[in-house]
């Protein structure tokens, strides 16, 4: 492989993703654009590439090595292609072009031509043009032929009119160009009649003698989307994998406590030239691109509780098992938009048998509670043997005492952690009753049909919350009055621990869970 002419490529890749992300100039990008662009990939393509894999191919971190396959994939298609390798077929490099720069030789009368305001020389285009596709819903092309966007269409991929000018020829529909033809469409688009034009984009069409030659490829177009059709139509899913070759396992650097770097282990070699991920959780959307041909993975956990790690070849799941990350008897932190919590020490938050942040703590670290209180977050995770969410009873006692400005409504969030599965209790001021849901492994409960007002309390004194299940009927009790009852539909499943989840200021004590008379105090 020439690394440099691959360089261009991956150059290119990232203008188009930097395009659509439409944050400004990748080289101005804070680790803040960079968690975004993640976040955005994410929800794009199901992949998440993490920030600093992502720094690292915008030259934020040193990095000497080339991405990983499954990296260039997961941008391509961000990008809009299907993949890095009809990425590559698709973008064409004219003679003495860089793609780098957008520079080019211009050519002879009917050469492909990369011109100023070009799609592929400038951020002008649409972001993350997709080929051979203009009208929504419309992915068919021909082999090896190209389409390029340029001004006149959205953010979404879509011209904003049906009418065009390819070459220099009309075009009365929009679906008539969906498969795409060869050449560009440049600075000739019009909308509404009006030519639209991006900065440095130059109106160019093509001379009359060669509008023959558009004619006749814009007549092989049905031709074009019936063989692709047919081809999709030809094509087989693959066999499923025999999971008996692969491996997966992991290992946690800390016994309990977060941070907390965990090396995972994995054969997927059986995987040929296929996608490789690992899943942290149960969430498998937020998975990891890894070599194939490689066999660690180290990443880190920052906050507590029960995962699934899965190894996915393709989409199909071929390992996986449970990871428990320990909190460490109680814990307290505030998360932050950098990603890494903010951990507050032991010594600072507890509080006889229980837990507490006061505004005094939060302004030492210098949090402020306005125009939006810092998110506080409590847990306590670990083994509790056989306590099942289908037989116990759960008692805590907690207030919230913040409730100015945009935390007037006090809201707490209760959550009973198990396997793979959550306990959701909300509490609120009792004027704000009305936007609440009440989930329990599998079954929602929501004020908009069902009345919760029991769940509205003064939450600046103290406020009990007792739960009591058997069966799988679960009953909830907020300072002793019955609030709601429900028989949740999930299978019955471990609980591990518990999460509180304050705006601003929270204090939590005499949290314990009961099962056939034997009590489990959480306390340090």
């Amino acid at each position: 492989m020439n690394n440099s002419f691959e360089i261009n490529y991956i150059r290119k890749c990232l203008e188009l993703a930097e395009a659509r992300l439409n944050r400004g100039d990748g080289s101005e990008w804070t680790t803040y654009d960079f968690e975004k662009l993640s976040e955005a990939i994410e929800e794009a393509t199901g992949v998440m590439l993490s920030v600093t894999t992502l720094k690292r191919l915008w030259g934020k971190l040193k990095y000497t090595n080339m991405p990983a396959t499954t990296t260039l994939n997961t941008l391509a298609q961000f990008a809009g292609y299907t993949d890095w390798r009809e990425f590559k077929r698709l973008i064409v490099l004219a003679p003495g072009a860089s793609l780098a720069t957008g520079d080019a030789t211009p050519g002879e009368a009917g050469e492909q031509r990369s011109l100023p305001g070009d799609a592929e020389a400038t951020a002008n285009t649409v972001a993350g043009p997709l080929p051979g596709d203009i009208a929504a819903g419309n992915d068919a092309m021909l082999a090896n032929d190209t389409l390029h966007i340029a001004a006149g269409a959205d953010a979404n991929n879509k011209v904003a009119d049906t009418s065009y000018i390819v070459a220099g020829t009309e075009v009365t529909s929009a679906n008539t160009l969906a498969g795409a033809t060869s050449g560009h469409i440049s600075a000739g688009i019009t909308t509404n009649g009006h030519q639209t034009t991006g900065a440095g984009i130059s109106p160019i069409a093509a001379p009359r003698k060669h509008r023959k030659w558009t004619y006749w490829l814009l007549a092989l177009l049905p031709l074009g989307i019936l063989v692709y059709a047919l081809l999709l139509s030809n094509t087989k899913p693959g066999k499923p994998l025999n999971t008996a070759d692969f491996s997966f396992s992991s290992n946690k650097i800390v016994r309990e406590g977060v941070p907390n770097s965990v090396v995972f282990n994995y054969n997927a070699a059986a995987a040929g030239k296929d996608s490789v991920f690992i899943s942290q959780s149960w969430d498998i959307r937020r998975k990891v691109p890894v070599p194939a041909k490689e066999n660690t993975f180290t990443t880190i956990y920052y906050t507590p509780g029960y995962f699934r790690a899965k190894l996915i070849v393709n989409k199909q799941i071929v390992k996986e098992h449970d990871l428990m990350i320990g909190s460490g008897g109680w814990l307290a932190l505030v998360e932050q938009q950098s990603g890494t919590p903010l951990y507050f020490r032991k010594n600072e938050v507890m509080k006889g048998n229980g837990v507490e942040v006061e505004e005094a703590l939060l302004s030492q670290y210098h949090l402020p509670l306005q125009p939006d209180p810092p998110a506080l977050r409590f847990f306590y995770v670990q083994s509790f043997g056989d306590l099942r969410n289908d037989d116990f009873t759960f008692e805590t006692t907690l207030k919230s005492g913040f409730r100015q400005g945009t935390a007037a409504c006090q809201r707490v969030e209760v959550l009973i952690l198990c396997k793979n599965d959550v306990i959701f209790i909300p509490l609120c001021a009792p004027g704000c009753v009305g936007e609440l849901s009440l989930f329990a492994a599998g079954t929602t409960i929501d004020s908009r049909n069902t009345d919760l007002s029991k769940f509205g309390a003064n939450l600046a004194q103290w406020v009990k919350l007792r739960v009591v299940t058997q069966n799988r009927h679960m009953q909830f009790y907020v300072n002793d009055s019955s609030a709601a009852e429900l028989t949740f539909s999930n299978p019955p499943s471990d609980i591990v621990g518990v999460q509180y989840r304050f705006s601003g200021t929270g204090a939590v004590k005499d949290t314990r869970f009961t099962k056939n008379g034997t009590v489990i105090e959480l306390q340090q």
